[in-house]
């Protein structure tokens, strides 16, 4: 029964802060250290700590002053005690079973750190994670593991960078994080995960989900200004630097640029009064002259849309997302899938990134009654791709 040290950082979530908790303490695996961090919350977010402290001996809060999300995850990998480390960010919440299954695969399969997907909100559906696969890490595959699970946004098997969907050992994540700069206010797991993929043997992806994200409208990952645009030229000149001093930069650089040009991109589209499109329909042939129903109202459905709606030879029937009642646009109203059985059209366009999630999205509407015929998903295209005069210029 190892001992597994779950880190969890806070500042001023007093109402969501319970609930974390709980979710911890209440894990079918029970030998757990959990280390509060409360980084020098103004609201009662340190007092909660301390009340639960008092409750369950396996509790360790810290306060400190407050120095930032990474300063935090330092102090409390400071404080571990457990061979194995997991992180569960103060706002959100995870399965009973989540520890027992990340620590079960990791011993079993003998890796370094276990990957799973999450859950956004009270939603079921799993991302950031492209399906199970154990990798295993030497000098001829490193390149393509860190380009096609890492850092590849349009890769089918590309898993979320998330600190907290992770399992990993001490060791690994201690060494890891410890090189991440404290002021580092975005991407900080995404430069955590490339180091311990640079310093593992092996990692274990499994196509499970025990982490619930719950997004809030004031959190740091949500926030669109143009410090934004700062913090992003900031992680690509830290990732630049990783991996030119592992001699990875020749290999790694196209790909760094994309997703530089495509994620600054996605994050002007949130910002006020700038709304530049990311995504395409491949082929815009297989929907002349057909009445469209769009299915999925994330970014590129969104875009989908947009760019659908510029044709005049295009007819867009009706919008749907599983999630239809949580979303509000001003320009249109989005339907619930069952909706579709009032909806007359020729044929409806998955607007999803990956193969798997498409599937599961087509098998959903063939068991409501739609024919396979009239359900299409084709990889989106990026507009925005890697222009090398763009980044250096």
């Amino acid at each position: 029964m190892p001992l597994i040290s779950v880190i969890v950082p806070v500042y001023n979530i007093e109402q969501y802060l319970p609930k974390c908790i709980e979710s911890i303490i209440n894990q079918s695996y029970e030998n757990l250290q959990i280390i509060l961090v409360d980084d020098g919350s103004t609201d009662s977010s340190g007092c909660i700590c301390d009340e639960y402290s008092k409750k369950d001996k396996r509790i360790v809060t810290i306060h400190k002053k407050n120095g930032g999300l990474v300063s935090a995850r330092k102090a409390g990998i400071d404080a571990a005690d457990g061979e194995y480390v997991g992180f569960v960010d103060g706002d959100d919440y995870i399965e009973q079973d989540m520890y027992k299954v990340l620590l079960d695969n990791l011993l079993s399969q003998n890796v370094d750190f276990v990957h799973s997907g999450f859950m956004k909100n009270n939603r079921k559906s799993i991302y950031g994670t492209g399906g199970t696969c154990k990798y295993c890490i030497s000098g001829d595959t490193i390149d393509n593991i860190l380009t096609g699970i890492v850092v590849d946004i349009e890769s089918d098997l590309r898993i979320s960078p998330s600190i907290w969907s992770k399992l990993f050992k001490k060791k690994l994540i201690a060494d890891a994080y410890r090189n991440v700069p404290d002021t580092q206010s975005y991407g900080e797991d995404l430069l955590c995960l490339c180091r311990c993929v640079l310093s593992c043997k092996q990692f274990l992806v499994i196509n499970q989900a025990y982490y619930h994200y719950v997004i809030r409208d004031n959190s740091i990952s949500h926030e669109r200004d143009m410090q934004f645009v700062a913090r992003q030229y900031e992680l690509y000149h830290c990732l630049c630097d990783l991996f030119k001093r592992n001699n990875l930069y020749t290999k790694m650089q196209g790909i760094i640029e994309k997703y530089f040009i495509t994620d600054l991109s996605m994050g002007l589209q949130h910002m006020k009064g700038l709304s530049p499109q990311n995504y395409q329909y491949p082929d815009m042939q297989d929907l002349l002259d057909k009445r469209i129903v769009i299915y999925g109202a994330g970014d590129i459905g969104q875009d989908y849309y947009a760019w659908i709606s510029r044709y005049e030879r295009c007819s867009i029937a009706a919008w749907v997302d599983s999630n239809a009642e949580n979303i509000t646009f001003d320009y249109c109203k989005v339907l619930n899938p069952e909706e579709l059985r009032d909806c007359i059209f020729d044929v409806i366009v998955i607007a999803v990134m990956t193969k798997n999630a498409a599937d599961a999205i087509k098998n959903a509407l063939i068991i409501q009654g739609v024919s396979e015929t009239k359900i299409i998903w084709r990889k989106p295209a990026l507009i925005f791709g890697a222009r090398k005069d763009i980044v250096e210029g």
